[in-house]
């Protein structure tokens, strides 16, 4: 069976979600820019999101956005120790980072 994310509709989620019998699904969208990607609420219910977003303004917009419980927006940046860092914001937001 082709899980791909092209071809991945309803029909195939539904069939993975079966076979790995699942009650919930916790999604950590990294970079959580302009929210999750649509295909994901083909889970409705069974969806928990956990979204680290690190430019604060757009964190706290995403917060703003929902309502639901489970899902977590942290206006936060991830990295592989905890230090002081420069977060670069670029003109096109969406590839801002600490590079």
């Amino acid at each position: 069976m082709d899980f791909s994310t092209t071809r991945l509709g309803r029909k195939g989620l539904q069939t993975l979600w079966r076979a790995l019998i699942l009650d919930t699904c916790t999604l950590v969208d990294i970079g959580a820019r302009g929210g999750v990607d649509d295909r994901w609420q083909l889970l409705g219910d069974h969806l928990r999101l956990v979204a680290f977003e690190a430019d604060p303004a757009e964190g706290h917009r995403l917060n703003e956005l929902t309502s639901d419980k489970r899902t977590i927006v942290l206006a936060h940046a991830l990295h592989e120790k905890q230090q002081v860092l420069t977060f670069n914001l670029c003109r096109s937001s969406a590839v801002s980072s600490c590079y």
